[in-house]
């Protein structure tokens, strides 16, 4: 069993806040040792491998919905732990956003009183520079989802919008996104696809360090935003921000996060994830480059789904180094993808404070 852990007391000093190498008690303590049906059934779906990236979960009506990136011919799949290897579409054909061209990226869905809000994003016709956001919203969690509006594209940048998560606080809704280079959020009226009056765009972070800068980048990548409010042993809750960074093709995207405070909604947010990841290839278990975190609350427990690349071999048209026989030989130093045939695959972690109030994790 692996926990999320830095070396030494040293490297608290350093700005690295996560837990000491000899704290697996600690993260007993912090994570619980038992899961409600609801996640052991999902667990036991992905440990037979469910092919999905940047997604999005919530509990609702007794069970967990997931939803991610387009794959296999659907624009939104959408499952629970009992079709997680067969999904359906949540968002048909005729109902994808004006302008929209090309496949869906990161749909978030969530509750909103009667009905079910979607935020997506993807690429506007005519222009292959220009990513925009899309809304849906529908009657069940499964869908279908149908367009809000006239479904006009959102672009708050001339550029790049994408990535959007949808988070609920005691103020209402809060979407958070990429919005030009930066991570962004701007709060939501109550139906969760409507921006709230006088409400604008908000810087939350930006890029700035060197681990989230891939090779061959001229500068570092942050994207795929997450808030969630986790809570310590003793109850005491905090609002951290997660977010993936790196090149996403590779072993070494990875996840970070900032604190966002301890008030009742969330506040500014400091990065703490400074000298390294929190989550990277390896850490508590976790896949080759995991990113895309989304998280769900069932009870006292908080969860994380997180995707990332499996196979220990390579596919034929990657050069990467390894030693697993028959996989192709290479340079480490290459773009490494570890594809499976299928693409990236989903991960399970139980998360939550250790007594310092750091985030630790377990993988199921």
């Amino acid at each position: 069993m692996r926990n999320l852990c830095a070396a030494a007391a040293a490297l608290l000093a350093a700005g690295c806040l996560q837990l000491e190498a000899d704290a697996d008690t600690d993260a007993e303590s912090a994570l619980g040792l038992s899961d409600p049906s609801q996640v052991t059934d999902l667990a036991k779906a992905f440990d037979r491998g469910v092919v999905g990236a940047d997604p999005s979960a919530f509990l609702t009506d007794g069970a967990v919905h997931v939803y991610t990136t387009s794959r296999a011919g659907l624009n939104v799949p959408h499952f629970t732990a009992a079709n997680a290897r067969d999904p359906n579409e949540a968002l048909p054909d005729r109902e994808r956003g004006a302008g929209l061209t090309g496949g869906i990226w990161a749909p978030t869905v969530r509750r909103a009183g009667n009905q079910y809000a979607m935020w997506y994003s993807g690429e506007l016709a005519g222009d292959s520079t220009k990513k925009c956001l899309w809304r849906a919203h529908a009657d069940q969690p499964e869908g279908p989802f149908s367009q809000v509006g006239d479904g006009a594209a959102i672009c708050p940048d001339p550029n790049w919008n994408i990535d959007p998560y949808l988070t609920h606080t005691p103020a209402g809704f809060v979407l958070y996104a990429k919005v030009g280079g930066q991570l962004q959020r701007r709060a939501l009226q109550d139906d969760g696809v409507s921006f709230a009056s006088g409400s604008s765009w908000q810087l939350v972070v930006g890029p700035s360090q060197s681990w989230e800068q891939a090779v061959g980048m001229s500068r570092p990548l942050v994207e795929n935003p997450a808030m969630v409010q986790l809570s310590k042993p003793n109850g005491v809750k905090r609002w951290l921000f997660f977010y993936s960074a790196n090149g996403w093709r590779t072993r070494e995207y990875a996840v970070g996060y900032a604190d966002c405070g301890k008030d009742a909604n969330p506040g500014p947010c400091n990065k703490e994830s400074l000298q390294k990841p929190w989550l990277s290839t390896g850490v508590a278990n976790a896949p080759r480059g995991p990113g895309g975190e989304a998280f769900f609350t069932i009870g006292n427990q908080d969860y994380m789904i997180s995707h990332g690349w499996e196979n220990a071999c390579n596919d034929p048209a990657d050069t990467c180094a390894s030693s697993n026989d028959p996989c192709p030989n290479g340079s480490a130093a290459n773009d490494c993808r570890f594809e499976n045939p299928g693409g990236r695959r989903l991960y399970l972690f139980r998360v939550g404070l250790n007594d310092n109030g750091n985030p630790v994790a377990r993988r199921l």
